[in-house]
């Protein structure tokens, strides 16, 4: 057994990406990122697979070619995360806190195999753009990629297989990343797993024919959003599995909020004299929010951690249509900055990336304490340094009292924040304090690739603000 551990980082993310071609934003762009299924970068499967059998060959356990290699990708490896790769015989797994995210098995015959064609070196032109595949383009989606790899950025980043693996072989793991990352699906991919036979190339016009991979969306399932595509050329043929995973939910517009609050019986300035700090009003409930506030005439000031750009198109968007919105950095982890005077609301929309926690029965002590930092200990300095601040909103969950399997980490913590705004409301007579339950809505914090179906984000925020 060979046991290794490695924290991948976003530079490596970026030195992979410029090797694989696969410059997906999903793992190499952490403000898209988190409107991605799992609110941050991910490492790429072939990574995993890369790095596992550079650990092999490290170790000793040889660079032959298998016949053919199968890997599952079944958690996301995030990154600064402690990954731990163990090899047992010719089978690995790798797990992160002991959760499974990846596994890579290989079979070998005795007469192992010949060398496959020899890729090109590079290459040098600048990373594509992933193509935007939807489930109508997907089942005849067809296309072909050069089979190359750079010598030096591959010795950079695994120099035993660099030193004595097939290059034709490294390529063509290379390349299935590029295909389902930047071409099928595309942008929205979700890589699942790979199933590769390796065979020895014909003569020599074959093989030279043969230096690019041809690939085919073979199989789409819709209501799953699979796909699966297959692969053929360079010496090797075989199918990738990946997902069409939903893309990044689109609030409604800072023109149409108008329309939705008369439609809902509304006074055009409902929320006029107002100046309310919406925290964490970039995307999400808080985007929603914010536009809603502003086209009922409060001065709305959103706040961000990252993605100031995001924040700025909101702000500039709310202006546009007629309102009044200015965006301001901060970070509930960082000491807070200086805040607006004149603070008459504030509506808390801050909140991590909701993962499953412990199983059913369990408690993992570390998540909660990690929830409780965003939605308690901010919550309370943010309050306690907003004193004229006659509203407080602080969106609950439904969870608290309808508990969900595997989130009582955050129902707790958000039990926690409720229990807190009560304590703020008898602190403060005359101050409303509200904690309002809401539902699985739909925003990127509950995108998934199936599931049970999101409330319209509008609706609810209307019932409460």
């Amino acid at each position: 057994m060979t046991d290794a551990t490695r924290r991948f980082t976003l530079p490596d993310q970026e030195a992979f990406a410029a090797l694989s071609r696969d410059a997906n934003p999903i793992h190499v762009d952490p403000v898209a990122a988190r409107r991605t299924l799992f609110g941050e970068p991910v490492v790429h499967g072939v990574h995993l697979v890369l790095w596992a059998l550079e650990a092999r060959a490290a170790a000793g356990g040889g660079l032959a070619t298998p016949d053919n290699i199968r890997a599952g990708f079944k958690n996301p490896v995030l990154l600064n995360r402690d990954a731990v790769l163990r090899w047992s015989g010719d089978t690995a797994e790798i797990t992160v806190d002991g959760r499974h995210c990846a596994e890579v098995a290989l079979t070998r015959s005795p007469t192992g195999v010949p060398p496959l064609p020899a890729p090109a070196d590079g290459p040098a032109t600048p990373l594509d753009v992933p193509d935007v595949l939807d489930a109508d383009a997907l089942p005849s989606a067809a296309g072909k990629v050069a089979l190359a790899v750079s010598r030096e950025r591959l010795a950079a980043l695994f120099p035993a297989l660099a030193a004595g693996a097939d290059p034709g072989f490294v390529a063509a793991l290379l390349a299935t990343t590029r295909i389902v990352g930047m071409h099928c699906p595309g942008l929205h991919s979700l890589y699942s797993e790979l199933d590769i036979d390796v065979a020895a190339p014909g003569d020599g016009a074959e093989t030279q024919a043969a230096a690019a991979l041809d690939w085919r969306c073979g199989f789409f399932h819709p209501e799953l959003r699979l796909a699966e595509i297959e692969v053929d050329g360079g010496g090797i043929a075989g199918t990738l599995t990946a997902f069409l995973r939903p893309a990044a939910v689109a609030q409604l517009t800072a023109s149409d909020a108008a329309a939705r609050l008369a439609g809902a019986g509304r006074a055009a300035d409902a929320f006029a004299g107002r100046h309310v700090l919406v925290v964490g009003g970039s995307r999400g409930l808080g985007e929603a929010a914010a536009k809603l506030l502003a086209a009922g005439g409060a001065q709305v000031t959103l706040t961000y951690a990252r993605g100031a750009a995001e924040a700025e198109a909101v702000a500039a968007e709310i202006g546009a249509a007629g309102g009044k919105a200015e965006a301001l950095a901060l970070d509930i982890a960082a000491p807070l900055p200086p805040l607006p005077s004149g603070i008459t609301d504030l509506a808390y929309f801050a909140a991590p990336k909701i993962r499953q926690g412990a199983a059913p029965g369990g408690f993992d002590v570390a998540l909660f304490a990690a929830y409780c930092a965003f939605f308690v200990d901010a919550f309370a300095r943010i309050a306690e340094a907003l004193p004229g601040a006659a509203r407080l909103l602080y969106p609950s969950t439904v969870f608290v009292t309808a508990p969900e399997p595997r989130f009582a980490e955050y129902a707790a913590a958000k039990a926690a924040g409720e229990a807190l705004c009560t304590y703020l409301a008898a602190a403060t007579p005359g101050r409303q304090v509200s904690a309002p339950r809401l539902p699985r809505l739909a925003t990127d914090q509950n995108a998934a690739i199936v599931g049970p179906a999101a409330g319209d984000p509008v609706a609810a925020l209307l019932k409460i603000l």
